[in-house]
């Protein structure tokens, strides 16, 4: 039986998300945690830091918090496709892309994450796609090349329509 073309297209959409950042962000995150907490309710318990007080232990809380908001900051990384672009949430910032601006995705040997070739000569590194996921990175860069030469035969076919 031949799969539905809209199952097959809903595939292709899927999120890109790096699997490996996900999992060492929230164990560093419980991690971050547990000792924060063990810093703080330990204090007076361990040699050299008896002399602790309320701003101590607020000052650690704070520093742990922070850390572990880096942290989910980074397990958020993802490539958003839609039928209208794509939507990049690197670390920093989130830009959009429609599929007309992507020309490309490199993914060559030595490159930590995918890389999209934009039409103004520009490039976006798609961190959501890292070369520590393996296989799984290679099959997803893979994948997001399919979406924009996809997107890019469907608008030749709009365009050529009109």
């Amino acid at each position: 039986m031949t799969p539905d073309p809209r199952d097959v297209r809903a595939d292709l959409h899927r999120p890109f998300r790096s699997l490996l950042v996900q999992v060492v962000a929230r164990v560093l995150q419980v991690a971050v945690l547990l000792g924060a907490l063990a810093i703080m309710f330990l204090t007076g318990r361990i040699p050299g830091v008896e002399h602790w007080n309320w701003p101590d232990q607020l000052g650690t809380a704070i520093v742990g918090l922070l850390i572990i908001a880096l942290l989910e900051r980074w397990s958020r990384l993802a490539a958003l496709p839609s039928e209208d672009g794509l939507a990049v949430r690197n670390f920093v910032g989130t830009r959009r892309l429609q599929w007309a601006e992507i020309l490309g995705v490199e993914f060559g040997e030595h490159r930590p994450w995918a890389v999209l070739d934009l039409s103004d000569g520009s490039t976006v590194s798609v961190m959501a796609i890292q070369r520590s996921d393996g296989d799984r990175a290679a099959r997803d860069a893979a994948r997001l090349s399919t979406l924009v030469e996809l997107h890019a035969r469907e608008a030749g076919a709009d365009d050529a329509a009109s």
